[in-house]
């Protein structure tokens, strides 16, 4: 309650920034293409070996989970994509 009265915490006032969220990048490498997020809140968000207790207990995904369950859409829509580039052709 000290910390509440010396104004140094605001409890009820949200201070989420929305940059790991932002931070998803698509990066072309030498062998293809990478999906990153070079925040480190999403290290402890969502990576496989540092996601934090509480974001598990939450029910936040893993990032090889949230691959793993949109791998099937990707595929189709990169193949939809590439036979809508090949129409062009």
């Amino acid at each position: 309650m000290a910390m509440i009265a010396e104004g140094r915490i605001d409890p009820g006032v949200p201070h989420r920034t929305g940059k790991g969220q932002r931070g998803w990048k698509l990066v072309e490498t030498s062998r293809g293409y990478q999906i990153v997020n070079k925040e480190v809140s999403m290290y402890y968000s969502m990576a496989d070996k540092g996601q934090a207790r509480l974001n598990k207990l939450a029910g936040w995904r893993l990032v090889s989970a949230a691959v793993k369950a949109n791998l099937v859409g990707a595929i189709k829509a990169a193949n939809a994509a590439v036979k809508k580039f090949l129409k062009t052709k």
